[in-house]
């Protein structure tokens, strides 16, 4: 019986969105069960818990087998409205969408491939335009940082049989930069944040994902 790929790639991705509703309503509730003991004030800066969901487009070795997917992050870390500086411990998981060139590696209806970018970073931020002593005031930061990664997507992979798409893992050491920009909404500091992070593929190679996500800080 001939495979439906249109029907393979709609299951696919239809999981992969289904993954992603779960991951924002689970890092709203974190976000909001941890806030409250966060927020107090420290002598250098004030505690804070941050998430966001957005869309992930991959680049380089991921890339040409995967489209963009739904995404999200959540992390702790301290800011200093006077110095306009923040330190932040962040967990990331993207969902990478099937292409249409990596639906004819299916070889039955049930394709259980899962292409995704997850990593637990350490970054710093510098607020670059309207630096505040007030934690909720409007500004235009920096961001970037370090972190370990683990990917798996579909890649070249030569066999005997020839050259196909095969699904590879990868882990190490990546690393992301970026921007963001917000502003106090209803009470809540809201933010649309844009990175790249550089994180290993299978192959010895390098890719990499750009997360567009809007998020809050409590």
């Amino acid at each position: 019986m001939p495979l439906d790929l249109e029907k393979i790639k709609y299951r696919t991705n239809h999981r992969a969105w289904s993954r992603g509703l779960r991951l924002f309503l689970q890092t709203t509730l974190i976000a909001v069960t941890v806030a409250a003991p966060l927020r107090a004030q420290s002598s250098w800066g004030r505690a804070e818990v941050n998430a966001a969901v957005g869309m992930g487009f991959p680049s380089g070795g991921i890339g040409s087998h995967t489209s963009a997917g739904p995404g999200g992050l959540i992390g702790v870390g301290i800011y200093s409205p006077a110095n306009g500086l923040g330190l932040r411990v962040e967990g990331m998981y993207q969902a990478l969408l099937m292409s249409e060139r990596n639906v004819t590696v299916c070889q039955t209806g049930e394709c259980n491939l899962k292409p995704y970018v997850s990593g637990a970073n350490i970054d710093a931020t510098l607020d670059i335009v309207g630096r505040s002593s007030a934690a909720l005031a409007p500004r235009v930061y920096l961001i970037g940082g370090l972190g370990i990664y683990h990917t798996q997507a579909l890649m070249p992979e030569t066999t005997p049989e020839g050259i196909h798409d095969g699904i590879m893992s990868a882990s190490g050491a990546g690393w992301n930069a970026g921007v963001g920009a917000g502003r106090p909404i209803a009470g809540l500091w809201c933010y649309v944040e844009a990175r790249y992070h550089g994180v290993p593929v299978a192959l010895n190679q390098r890719g990499g994902v750009v997360p567009i996500v809007v998020g809050v800080r409590f």
